[in-house]
């Protein structure tokens, strides 16, 4: 491909080869101002505009397979446009960066905060000296993007005068809706608690989550067109029923798992005091009323990101030591890398391949935990390494808090709606359609998920939002 002005034929070097393709079809200095064009034109298509995208040579799509994506787009459960967003901001774009964001991510500000970032992992500039650290960059567009008025929202599709329902405003419920809104649907949000965003509103700390950050996120998607109306319980204030006989087209059900899963390790003082799951720990810390700690010994079972945000909201809340007891290898904790470096900065101890096994108790409240290790042996030989007897520890604590997992709230199925649930204890549904077992309700998020990150929510979300939106044009 002849490019005026220009002599010189690319050189590829193999080793830091991103696999985009690009120089496989001419210049690469030709190609990417094309390819910006033909992205613009395949977000008007799926949001139901029909701007042509061309190039001299004819449509980009003669110039440029659709399917190319760079690693860290690719690796997004969301799809965003890493590099375009990224290229804007090193321009000084804010505002448009965070436009391109919001195509695909409408928490931008609270993916900023949060997300466990798998795109970094998959930057190929790790290739040459470091990954880009596309969290932080988000975050900054954000909150370097002017202020917010209606001149930013996207061209709005024509109406189809349906009414979709969605019970929770989670990531995955404010995604979903999100995406119908912007396909020309009424949508109409039901969220039990009195503020909007879920689990993050309601159990992330606010140290970890600003909250006027995830306030800004629900004011778009409510200038957008997105009504919430909190404080309704679903069940309650509403019924499915109801819902249907009033104009639901459709109602998805998005309330996640806002259940934590207790330390069953003796199941005879269930209620001694100083014994917390770590949701209801973080709930109150959230809404400023942490658990008076009667001592300053806390201990934190788990290695997710809610038994870090736990030990650093109990160190918050005043406690001397924390300890997060873990049963697995320091390497294979789950929580980000970032919260385990800041847990560490503040001092939270941590304690590899130990489970409790017993809750030391006097006089009803907590006093320790008895615990038990296994650790591989010292060996010369190449076989891999025996394991020694499990040998008992015991730590002294007057706070347990257990971050063991966290499971659906199943009061809502018992009493209101007898849906299908999987052995897991989550919403049985069918396959890529996301419909239950109940014709017209649909279920995204971490109630069909299990327990996942904040953007696997979304991204489930956005499947049930594409499965509801072709269920509906198709009929």
């Amino acid at each position: 491909m002849a490019v005026e002005g220009r002599t010189h034929r690319p050189v590829i070097d193999y080793d830091r080869c991103g696999e985009c393709m690009i120089c496989m079809n001419g210049c690469p200095a030709a190609l990417l101002p094309a390819m910006r064009r033909e992205q613009d034109s395949l977000r008007g298509a799926f949001y139901g505009r029909t701007e042509a995208a061309e190039t001299d040579s004819g449509p980009v799509s003669s110039v440029i397979p659709a399917t190319v994506a760079p690693r860290c787009q690719t690796a997004c459960p969301l799809g965003q446009d890493v590099r375009g967003y990224l290229q804007m901001i090193g321009e000084g774009r804010f505002a448009e960066a965070l436009a391109l964001i919001r195509e695909a991510n409408p928490l931008p500000t609270l993916c900023g905060a949060v997300c466990h970032h798998p795109c970094t992992s998959a930057c190929t500039r790790a290739a040459i000296d470091d990954p880009l650290d596309i969290r932080e960059l988000k975050r900054f567009a954000a909150a370097g993007a002017a202020t917010d008025d209606d001149t930013t929202l996207p061209i709005p599709a024509t109406s189809t005068g349906r009414h979709i329902y969605i019970v929770g405003a989670g990531p995955a419920g404010l995604t979903a809706a999100h995406d119908l809104v912007r396909r020309g649907h009424r949508v109409t949000v039901l969220e039990a608690a009195a503020a909007a965003g879920g689990m993050a509103e309601q159990v992330i700390p606010p140290f970890r989550l600003p909250r006027a950050a995830l306030r800004r996120d629900i004011d778009y998607l409510r200038r957008l067109g997105v009504e919430i109306e909190t404080s309704t319980r679903f069940g309650h204030d509403v019924t499915a029923a109801g819902l249907c006989r009033r104009d639901a087209a459709a109602i998805i059900l998005a309330v996640g798992t806002s259940r934590g899963v207790p330390l069953e390790i003796d199941p005879g003082i269930p209620k001694a005091t100083g014994r917390y799951d770590c949701l209801t720990f973080l709930r109150a810390f959230a809404a400023g009323r942490p658990p008076l700690i009667a001592g300053d010994r806390v201990i934190v079972v788990g290695g997710g990101n809610a038994a870090v945000d736990a030990a650093r909201a109990a160190r918050r809340a005043g406690a001397g030591t924390v300890t997060i007891l873990y049963r697995r290898e320091r390497e294979a904790m789950p929580a980000d890398g970032d919260e385990i470096a800041a847990a560490e900065r503040e001092g939270i101890t941590f304690i590899d391949r130990a489970v409790p096994h017993r809750l030391l108790t006097a006089n009803d409240r907590v006093t320790g935990l008895g615990c038990r290790t296994t650790r591989p042996a010292a060996t010369d030989s190449a076989a891999p390494p025996a394991a020694l007897p499990d040998s008992d520890f015991t730590l002294t604590a007057d706070l347990v808090i257990a971050a063991v997992g966290q499971r659906l709230d199943t009061t809502l199925i018992d009493e209101h709606l007898p849906l299908e649930l999987t052995p897991r204890l989550t919403v049985a549904v069918h396959g890529e359609t996301r419909e239950t077992s109940i014709p017209g309700i649909f279920a995204a998020g971490d109630a069909v998920l299990g327990p996942s990150t904040v953007v696997e929510a979304m991204a489930d979300g956005r499947r049930a939002a594409m499965a509801v939106h072709h269920r509906i044009i198709a009929e």
